[in-house]
């Protein structure tokens, strides 16, 4: 991997998302949903090769898989830094990202952010689950209408 051209895409598109297998920047399809609790903070003024090596270097065991990719997105001056894991079944990207207790999902067949609203906290957990799922069932039936 080229960190400057992964830092000079990263700044262009305000995200980049990269597979170290395949070799592949910003694929057009499937569902981006991070993995919980990898992501890195780095300022966007301070951002080098050597925070993209270091974040590598950490987790080369999980972007030995084809279906992950090292992934980095820009919020006002803040860089972060993630690993993603592409999904090609909106359900399952959706489900999974509410279990990661993601903010978001990335939709990249239309480079779009689908952002999860905020899971029921109260109730039971069979209301919860089913609360959830009625939201799932609503972010999949909007885009097909």
């Amino acid at each position: 991997m080229k960190a400057n051209k992964f830092i000079q895409l990263l700044k262009d598109n305000s995200g980049v998302s990269y597979n170290m297998i395949t070799k592949e920047y910003n694929p057009n399809k499937g569902y981006f949903v991070s993995l919980p609790n990898l992501e890195t903070k780095v300022d966007l003024k301070t951002l080098n090769v050597d925070n993209i090596a270091t974040f590598i270097n950490k987790h080369r065991s999980l972007l030995q898989d084809k279906t992950k990719f090292i992934g980095g997105w820009i919020d006002n001056d803040t860089v972060y830094l993630d690993i993603s894991e592409q999904l090609f079944d909106k359900r399952e990207a959706l489900e999974r990202g509410y279990k990661h207790n993601q903010l978001a999902i990335y939709d990249a067949n239309e480079g779009e952010v689908i952002n999860l609203p905020t899971p029921q906290r109260s109730g039971t957990t069979t209301q919860q689950k089913a609360y959830i799922t009625q939201v799932i069932d609503k972010l999949i039936s909007a885009k097909n209408n």
